[in-house]
């Protein structure tokens, strides 16, 4: 006869039996699991979602900037670069031409003293000097030793100087050859506003100032040109309030005449629109694919359930074909707009449009400011969404909190398994040891039967 021993093996079956048991227990854990990463999802795919409605809208608030002249941008060139070059004409709305000839540069004063002798010493005694730049002036000081050479007492004077000034002075001891040096001190910019000023100089500081040149007298250092036959003098080649919005360089004196020529730019104007029709019709289509729902398979978008989203592409398309109560251009039909069954927009008809920005740009500048225009609604409602406690604020504290409830029901339910699993396996352990008392009986009894 079989011992009972051998019904149940004791190799390792148990606990097959306990971790079925826990899988069958753990059920609930699962579930909450396949939620959290569903919770997960739909915040993944909010967030982008609301990536996607900010861009539209700071998009429309960008163009609506009466200084941004989204569709009448201005593109400028200059007949030789080399000689002006435009820098800026982003704030100029109107085609204009302007004529310069330079007759001379702004230039950075630059005091000179004489040559000294490297080894000398006639600089070897104190001395002191003011020297103002831009209205500031500080006094400098110097005090050699007897004997000092002149190359010693300069490259002194220089350290005395940049440390007053900073970067206001630009100071030089030029070794000119093996026996002779001398000094420059140069401002770090140019026009004759800028220039260096000596004042009361002694010492041995009144034979370097005293006796010193420059290269360019100080009332040339302005800059002085011609424009449209009016004269101009500036204290700095960079040259930003003839004509208000544009700047320009200038790089070289020249008898002959450069041409500046500010044209409209049509390609950015329409490279601005189509980015407009980029921003809607993407936010348009991913709400559409993340709010689906499949007739036949039953299967959903991550964020089907959350009405206020999926609401938000008809709401959008309701708005976008409305009429302004003014302006020349009172809908986005009249610029040969479109929008199919999926409310996606299309530049149906590219020639109304490019006659718009051809001959009336501002009108279309005026359609997207105008506060009653579909535009400006459109902006308005998607405030709704993104401003602080808004739609997707409310949307995302209640994701977020449902994601912390399920971490926190995974949590329990672990515990809770571990508890179970071990309370299983001490049952099998306490069934164990009741088999183990049986089989010792049994064999007590077997073997009082066999000796009978």
């Amino acid at each position: 006869m079989a011992s009972v021993s051998n019904i149940i093996s004791r190799s390792g079956q148990y606990e097959g039996i306990v971790q079925q048991l826990v899988q069958l227990e753990s059920q609930k854990k699962v579930q909450y699991q396949t939620d959290l990463r569903d919770q997960n999802k739909i915040n993944s795919e909010l967030g982008k979602v609301s990536s996607r409605i900010s861009t539209l809208e700071n998009m429309i608030k960008e163009y609506s900037l009466s200084t941004n002249n989204t569709f009448t941008p201005v593109k400028s060139t200059s007949s030789d670069d080399t000689v002006v070059e435009i820098t800026s004409a982003s704030n100029l709305d109107e085609p204009d031409e302007f004529s310069l000839t330079i007759s001379r540069l702004a230039t950075r004063d630059n005091l000179l003293s004489a040559s000294y002798t490297s080894a000398g010493t006639n600089l070897d005694s104190n001395g002191s000097v003011d020297i103002t730049v831009n209205g500031t002036t500080h006094s400098i000081s110097i005090t050699p030793t007897a004997g000092d050479s002149n190359s010693t007492v300069l490259n002194s004077l220089k350290t005395a100087i940049e440390t007053a000034f900073g970067n206001n002075l630009q100071v030089n001891v030029f070794d000119l050859d093996s026996t002779n040096v001398q000094l420059s001190v140069r401002s770090s910019e140019t026009g004759e506003a800028k220039r260096v000023q000596i004042a009361n100089t002694s010492g041995s500081l009144a034979t370097v100032f005293d006796n010193a040149t420059r290269p360019v007298a100080t009332n040339q250092l302005d800059a002085t040109f011609t424009m449209n036959g009016v004269s101009f003098q500036r204290s700095s080649n960079t040259v930003n309030d003839t004509i208000s919005g544009l700047t320009f360089e200038l790089k070289k004196t020249t008898a002959s005449t450069v041409t500046l020529e500010i044209e409209r730019d049509t390609e950015k104007a329409r490279s601005n629109f189509d980015d407009f029709v980029k921003a809607y019709n993407n936010l348009n289509a991913d709400i559409r694919n993340k709010t689906f729902i499949n007739g036949e398979t039953g299967t959903r978008g991550p964020l089907r359930e959350l009405r206020s989203i999926r609401d938000l592409s008809s709401q959008l398309r309701q708005l976008v074909i409305g009429d302004a109560t003014s302006g020349t251009i009172t809908n986005l039909s009249e610029l040969g707009i479109t929008f199919d069954n999926s409310g996606k927009m299309t530049v149906e008809d590219s020639d109304k449009l490019e006659t718009v920005l051809a001959n009336t740009p501002s009108d279309l500048n005026t359609f997207f400011s105008t506060s009653s225009s579909p535009i400006q609604s459109i902006y308005t409602h998607l405030q709704g969404y993104t401003t602080t406690d808004g739609i997707i604020d409310t949307l995302e504290e209640g994701v977020s909190d449902k994601i912390e409830l399920l971490n926190k029901n995974i949590k329990k339910e672990e515990k809770y398994l571990t508890d179970y699993e071990e309370k299983q396996r001490d049952i099998f352990t306490q069934l164990e040891l009741m088999l183990e008392q049986g089989n010792s009986q049994f064999a007590q009894v077997m073997a009082g039967l066999n000796n009978f």
